[in-house]
């Protein structure tokens, strides 16, 4: 796989700049990552992150702590690379979708 460009946005349009409501009735953030001397893999980060979003969308509410912890688990693993992503951007990134997976279905209709 050819290395994914900077402001990768994960699986989302590169011009999504605000959350979208999905069938799952959940937010799905789009994230853009900026590339670093020592970062993280960018072949992993965009599996880790189509996980975390894929999720979102199918709205997997009964097994949200699972796909978290699952996500949480991967993204420890990621491995680092002298050029990848910015290691800080994506830690917030999978917190953002772990807490997301967490929240449960949207409140609002």
């Amino acid at each position: 796989m050819d290395t994914p460009p900077s402001g990768f946005s994960g699986s989302t349009p590169p011009d999504a700049d605000s959350p979208r409501d999905t069938p799952g009735d959940h937010a799905v953030p789009s994230f853009e990552f900026g590339l670093a001397f020592r970062g993280y893999a960018p072949e992993e980060v965009v599996a880790l992150v189509d996980f975390g979003t894929d999720a979102l969308r199918a709205g997997r509410s009964g097994r949200a702590p699972d796909v978290a912890a699952e996500l949480r688990e991967r993204h420890s693993r990621l491995p680092k690379v002298l050029r990848g992503f910015r290691r800080d951007e994506v830690d917030a990134a999978v917190e953002r979708l772990c807490a997301e997976l967490e929240r449960g279905p949207s409140a609002t209709p």
